[in-house]
Protein backbone atom coordinates (compact mmCIF):
# COMPACT_ATOMS: atom_id res chain seq x y z
CA UNK A 1 0.00 0.00 0.00
CA UNK A 2 1.21 3.68 -0.68
CA UNK A 3 1.64 5.67 2.07
CA UNK A 4 -0.15 9.25 0.96
CA UNK A 5 0.75 11.48 3.84
CA UNK A 6 4.20 11.68 5.50
CA UNK A 7 6.36 9.64 2.79
CA UNK A 8 10.27 10.49 2.53
CA UNK A 9 9.35 12.55 -0.97
CA UNK A 10 6.08 14.04 0.49
CA UNK A 11 8.47 15.71 3.73
CA UNK A 12 11.63 16.04 1.36
CA UNK A 13 9.29 18.63 -0.37
CA UNK A 14 7.81 20.07 2.82
CA UNK A 15 11.22 20.49 3.89
CA UNK A 16 12.62 22.50 0.89
CA UNK A 17 9.59 24.81 1.67
CA UNK A 18 10.31 25.60 4.95
CA UNK A 19 14.43 26.11 4.39
CA UNK A 20 13.40 28.71 1.08
CA UNK A 21 10.72 30.37 3.54
CA UNK A 22 13.40 30.83 6.64
CA UNK A 23 16.58 31.34 4.62
CA UNK A 24 18.59 30.17 7.03
CA UNK A 25 20.61 26.29 8.30
CA UNK A 26 18.65 24.25 10.13
CA UNK A 27 19.30 21.14 12.14
CA UNK A 28 17.01 18.07 11.13
CA UNK A 29 15.20 18.06 14.87
CA UNK A 30 13.91 22.45 13.89
CA UNK A 31 12.91 21.37 10.69
CA UNK A 32 10.77 18.44 12.31
CA UNK A 33 9.29 20.51 14.71
CA UNK A 34 8.54 23.10 12.26
CA UNK A 35 6.78 20.76 9.85
CA UNK A 36 5.07 19.67 12.43
CA UNK A 37 3.60 22.89 13.40
CA UNK A 38 2.91 23.79 9.78
CA UNK A 39 1.02 20.29 9.28
CA UNK A 40 -0.68 20.76 12.58
CA UNK A 41 -0.72 24.48 13.52
CA UNK A 42 -3.74 23.96 15.59
CA UNK A 43 -3.47 21.47 17.76
CA UNK A 44 0.00 23.46 19.13
CA UNK A 45 -1.86 26.53 19.67
CA UNK A 46 -0.13 28.38 16.75
CA UNK A 47 -2.55 28.51 13.48
CA UNK A 48 -6.76 28.28 13.20
CA UNK A 49 -6.16 25.03 11.26
CA UNK A 50 -4.39 21.66 10.75
CA UNK A 51 -3.34 20.93 7.35
CA UNK A 52 -3.67 17.11 7.72
CA UNK A 53 -7.13 17.70 9.46
CA UNK A 54 -8.14 17.64 13.19
CA UNK A 55 -6.04 14.31 14.51
CA UNK A 56 -5.48 13.44 18.47
CA UNK A 57 -2.53 11.43 17.47
CA UNK A 58 -0.99 14.27 15.83
CA UNK A 59 1.21 14.71 19.07
CA UNK A 60 2.46 11.01 18.86
CA UNK A 61 4.18 11.96 15.98
CA UNK A 62 6.87 14.30 17.17
CA UNK A 63 9.42 10.86 17.61
CA UNK A 64 8.89 8.95 14.10
CA UNK A 65 7.97 12.59 12.39
CA UNK A 66 11.87 13.26 13.27
CA UNK A 67 13.31 9.81 11.65
CA UNK A 68 11.23 10.61 8.57
CA UNK A 69 12.71 13.89 8.28
CA UNK A 70 16.06 12.84 8.79
CA UNK A 71 15.87 10.42 5.99
CA UNK A 72 14.36 13.03 4.15
CA UNK A 73 17.35 15.80 4.56
CA UNK A 74 19.46 12.81 3.59
CA UNK A 75 17.92 12.51 0.18
CA UNK A 76 17.52 15.77 -0.56
CA UNK A 77 21.47 16.03 0.44
CA UNK A 78 21.69 13.07 -1.78
CA UNK A 79 20.01 14.82 -4.55
CA UNK A 80 22.22 17.92 -4.34
CA UNK A 81 19.11 20.15 -3.44
CA UNK A 82 20.40 21.24 0.12
CA UNK A 83 23.94 21.34 1.36
CA UNK A 84 25.27 20.38 4.59
CA UNK A 85 26.93 22.81 6.81
CA UNK A 86 29.00 21.02 9.69
CA UNK A 87 28.59 23.52 13.00
CA UNK A 88 29.50 23.97 16.16
CA UNK A 89 25.96 22.60 16.59
CA UNK A 90 26.60 19.81 14.89
CA UNK A 91 25.03 19.18 10.96
CA UNK A 92 23.07 21.94 9.50
CA UNK A 93 20.78 22.01 6.47
CA UNK A 94 20.79 24.71 3.96
CA UNK A 95 18.84 25.09 0.60
CA UNK A 96 20.67 25.69 -2.16
CA UNK A 97 19.69 27.52 -6.12
CA UNK A 98 18.23 23.68 -7.37
CA UNK A 99 16.04 23.48 -4.05
CA UNK A 100 14.98 26.65 -4.68
CA UNK A 101 14.45 26.45 -8.25
CA UNK A 102 12.18 22.93 -7.36
CA UNK A 103 10.11 25.24 -4.92
CA UNK A 104 9.36 27.64 -7.42
CA UNK A 105 7.84 25.08 -9.70
CA UNK A 106 5.85 23.47 -6.83
CA UNK A 107 1.95 24.31 -8.26
CA UNK A 108 -0.31 21.77 -6.22
CA UNK A 109 -2.97 23.07 -4.50
CA UNK A 110 -1.42 21.03 -1.60
CA UNK A 111 2.23 22.92 -2.01
CA UNK A 112 0.50 26.50 -2.16
CA UNK A 113 -1.78 25.15 0.82
CA UNK A 114 1.54 24.47 3.00
CA UNK A 115 3.07 27.18 1.69
CA UNK A 116 0.70 29.41 3.14
CA UNK A 117 0.89 27.48 6.27
CA UNK A 118 4.79 27.84 6.82
CA UNK A 119 4.78 31.34 5.96
CA UNK A 120 1.87 32.47 8.71
CA UNK A 121 4.31 29.70 11.11
CA UNK A 122 7.15 31.41 9.70
CA UNK A 123 5.51 34.75 11.73
CA UNK A 124 4.85 32.62 14.67
CA UNK A 125 8.26 31.16 15.47
CA UNK A 126 10.81 33.07 13.44
CA UNK A 127 12.09 34.77 16.41
CA UNK A 128 12.50 31.68 18.78
CA UNK A 129 14.92 30.07 20.09
CA UNK A 130 15.14 26.25 19.20
CA UNK A 131 14.81 25.60 22.81
CA UNK A 132 11.50 27.98 22.68
CA UNK A 133 10.32 25.96 19.44
CA UNK A 134 11.17 22.68 21.70
CA UNK A 135 9.14 24.09 24.50
CA UNK A 136 6.22 24.42 22.56
CA UNK A 137 6.57 20.72 20.76
CA UNK A 138 7.12 19.31 24.42
CA UNK A 139 4.28 21.05 25.82
CA UNK A 140 1.34 20.42 24.13
CA UNK A 141 3.05 16.66 22.49
CA UNK A 142 4.07 15.17 25.93
CA UNK A 143 2.44 17.26 28.84
CA UNK A 144 -1.17 18.37 26.66
CA UNK A 145 -0.88 21.60 27.85
CA UNK A 146 -1.46 25.02 25.86
CA UNK A 147 1.73 27.23 25.46
CA UNK A 148 -0.60 30.36 24.75
CA UNK A 149 1.26 31.75 21.47
CA UNK A 150 -1.83 33.64 20.27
Amino acid sequence: MTQLYNSVFEISMRLLIILNIYKKPMGVDLLSYIDLFNTYGKNYGLSNTNLHGDNELSFSEIDSRRELVKNSVKRLVLQHYIDPINSTEGFLYQINQSGSALCESMNSDYSREYVAEAKTMFKRVNNLSEKEITTISRKYGYEGKIYGLH
